[in-house]
């Protein structure tokens, strides 16, 4: 048998490990510090992305 001859899996073993592929995975459960670094994260990006279109609308008004 060749060593580099690829090898074909069995049609049930394919349809078994495609149905598997196709499986959601569980959701992972977060300790309390991760969820609140998250939190942190969201509050941090609902006041800089304001702060950039404001930063971007003044430097466009600027130029004329």
């Amino acid at each position: 048998m060749n060593r580099d001859a690829p090898t074909v899996p069995a049609p049930d073993e394919s349809v078994e490990w495609s149905r598997r592929l196709r499986e959601p995975l569980p959701r992972r459960t977060l300790s309390p510090g991760i969820l609140a670094l998250l939190w942190i994260l969201r509050i941090y990006v609902m006041i800089a992305v304001p702060l950039v279109i404001y930063a971007f609308v003044t430097a466009l008004q600027q130029r004329h």
